[in-house]
């Protein structure tokens, strides 16, 4: 299957910027988060840890604006790699990838964005801020929740097909032991010889 995407040149280069953003968004997210230290507390400790780390605020709202453009072309990438397979599938893959960048960007524009103006952060701006801040971190449990339903539909894949032929609990289903391996829905998905 690989060999045949490979063919197709006008292709090709999403699936290399999908391989690049898969990797760099989370390196990106790992740097910025051991770069930079604990905001502090109370209002005074947040505006100074702002005029501190300026770089990395930066560095998280460039993160948070390139997610949607390289995790899109990655979950692209996955959508076209996934073209023969089932659309359940396909759908959970799109639904977790789109979701994934959204609930990712939201939370670290949340965190990033409120501080990349740190001359205009008043005491009343920080309290603000440290009221909602606790949201990056629900986003940030959405995110993966969200990821991990764009990598379960090969889980899914090989549990269901394993499912379907016994039907579910282990008792037999008669359209389902009638049916051969290759006329499954997910047959498609592993390839045909002929």
């Amino acid at each position: 299957m690989h060999s045949a995407l490979a063919g197709s040149g006008g292709v090709a280069w999403i699936h290399k910027l999908g391989a690049i953003g898969a990797i760099l968004i989370p390196v990106g997210v790992l740097i910025s988060f051991f770069t930079s230290g604990d905001s502090g507390n109370t209002a005074a400790e947040l505006i100074a840890d702002a005029d501190d780390s300026t770089t990395g605020i930066w560095l998280l709202q460039i993160v948070a604006l390139l997610t949607p453009l390289l995790i899109g072309v990655f979950v692209a990438s996955l959508w076209m790699r996934l073209r023969t397979a089932h659309e359940g599938l396909r759908a959970l893959t799109l639904i977790g990838g789109t979701l994934f960048a959204a609930f990712l960007a939201v939370g670290l524009t949340l965190w990033a964005a409120p501080l990349l103006d740190n001359g205009d952060l008043t005491e009343a701006g920080a309290e603000a801020y440290l009221t909602f801040d606790d949201a990056g971190w629900v986003l940030l449990g959405l995110a993966g929740i969200s990821i991990g339903v764009t990598t379960s539909p090969s889980r899914w894949r090989r549990s269901s097909t394993a499912g379907s032929r016994s039907g579910p609990a282990g008792s037999a289903s008669p359209s389902a032991s009638s049916r051969s391996p290759r006329s499954s829905p997910w047959a498609s998905s592993r390839g045909r010889s002929g």
